[in-house]
């Protein structure tokens, strides 16, 4: 598997979810403002992934770098909120 795949794959994405949330605006210009239950759907569908493309997008550059200094050494880093670890805990 590659190193860097899951950055990958995201970003590949990320072309798909901008796709979508133009096809999304559009239906949305072209229903009544006040477009009843299936404009408030498409609405809710549109709001969330432009939650998400924000959101996510804005944590990709730092996870690259977290992961470039994680890789660097063989200590475990803090995340931030409690304790990164490098295997899973066991049961």
């Amino acid at each position: 598997m590659r190193h860097d795949v899951w950055v990958s794959l995201y970003r590949e994405d990320e072309a798909v979810v901008e796709d979508t949330l133009a096809l999304l605006d559009e239906a949305l210009a072209r229903l009544p403002h006040e477009g009843g239950e299936a404009a408030a759907r498409v609405r809710e569908m549109r709001n969330f992934y432009a939650f998400l493309f924000r959101d996510l997008s804005e944590l990709v550059t730092p996870y690259e770098k977290w992961r470039e200094e994680q890789s660097a050494s063989p200590e475990v880093r803090p995340l931030g909120r409690g304790e990164a670890t490098r295997s899973m805990p066991e049961k």
